[in-house]
């Protein structure tokens, strides 16, 4: 996500990145899944969200799922991934699971539940304070673009990272996807936060990204002089 061009414009999405840094900074949820349509700029936000609490210094961990990459639309990956990223930030954390890697080589092998206890719960409930030293923030988007809407992978994220909250005081986590994803929400909404693009009215933006696109396009003499048109 460092220095992508998948990020909301400047002065666009204001208002649900104010509701997002502000539920990343504060004590009001710990689980938020985003909603949205196809092309409704959920990769954008999920983008930009991390990129508004890096200057914060918070310890983020993202994984952007991709259906045209067989790497990035295994959900299998997801966990390792996030598992590596934190180790990379947090020392605490890199200690213990490479002790705890030595000792069992395969941790992260085994289904999607199984590596979020292995790889994150398992070594944050052995370091000696039993709480996060620094805030951290994990990020799934497109979860939709992942394998596994037959064979329950969604649902297994969904429950993995709803234990990752239980387990470990301070965790972060946002999923944003499309609304149709079976996760079972409705069973689960004292639990979730829900927020819904659809909420968020784009209308403003759009004028804004268009004029804007526009006034480029002038700039560099894309478009034809007022006097070239017939």
């Amino acid at each position: 996500w460092k220095g992508s061009k998948y990020t909301c414009m400047d002065n666009t999405r204001v208002g649900i990145l104010q509701r997002l840094g502000g539920i990343g900074r504060g004590q009001e949820s710990q689980f938020v899944l985003v909603t949205g349509l196809a092309g409704s700029g959920k990769t954008s936000i999920a983008t930009s969200l991390a990129q508004l609490l890096a200057t914060d210094d918070f310890i983020l961990a993202c994984f952007f799922c991709r259906k045209d990459d067989p790497l990035f639309r295994d959900a299998t990956r997801i966990f390792p991934t996030l598992a590596h990223k934190i180790a990379s930030s947090y020392k605490p954390y890199a200690s213990k699971l490479v002790e705890m890697l030595k000792a069992d080589s395969s941790l992260a092998l085994g289904d999607i539940g199984q590596q979020a206890q292995k790889l994150l719960i398992s070594p944050f409930e052995g370091l000696s304070t039993g709480r996060l030293g620094v805030p951290i923030v994990i990020i799934i988007d497109a979860l939709d673009e992942c394998d596994g809407k037959e064979n329950g992978a969604h649902q297994a994220i969904l429950n993995a990272a709803l234990k990752l909250c239980a387990s470990i005081q301070g965790l972060k986590i946002f999923i944003t996807s499309r609304p149709d994803v079976n996760i079972g929400l409705e069973a689960r909404e004292g639990q979730i936060a829900h927020i819904k693009l659809e909420d968020y009215g784009a209308h403003e933006d759009i004028i804004l990204y268009s004029r804007t696109r526009l006034n480029g396009m002038l700039s560099q003499d894309v478009l034809h002089a007022e006097g070239d048109i017939d």
